[in-house]
């Protein structure tokens, strides 16, 4: 029982390997049809989860195009909720930066974001380019 478990184990180590190395890019995301379009979209929303609370009722926000050690400033916020969302360039990287207080220190939370557009061709009735990374936890751990 031993062997064939062993043997078994390798046979779907190699077919993982096989499906990852594959020339063809494979589409290894969910496709949500709703959210499929017919011409690639220059620009997209991404979602900004924050912590608002009695101590940070309000959270400056900075966007940075590219690294933040090229201090690129795209735009700044102020943030009043938990959760706000903003249209940003897709396929280009950006680091986000959110100042919370926390024993009147500062504290900054840093997420990378790139809206990456991608291109699937059977997911849906007609082949469609869809978005990745729309979401940045941008949320105080402590």
């Amino acid at each position: 029982m031993a062997k064939r478990q062993k043997f078994l184990f390798y046979l779907l180590l190699l077919v993982i390997i096989t499906t990852l190395s594959s020339c063809e890019e494979s589409n290894l995301f969910y496709v949500k049809c709703s959210d499929c379009y017919s011409t690639r979209p220059d620009s997209y929303r991404i979602k900004l989860q924050l912590t608002v609370n009695d101590e940070n009722r309000f959270v400056p926000i900075t966007f940075y195009r590219g690294p933040y050690e090229d201090g690129i400033v795209e735009f700044r916020d102020t943030v009043r909720y938990n959760e706000q969302e903003y249209y940003l360039q897709t396929d280009t990287h950006y680091t986000i930066v959110a100042k919370y207080m926390k024993n009147a220190r500062n504290y900054y939370v840093v997420s990378g974001a790139r809206l990456k557009t991608n291109y699937d061709e059977s997911s849906c009735s007609d082949a469609c380019y869809y978005v990745t990374g729309t979401n940045a936890d941008l949320r105080i751990k402590f």
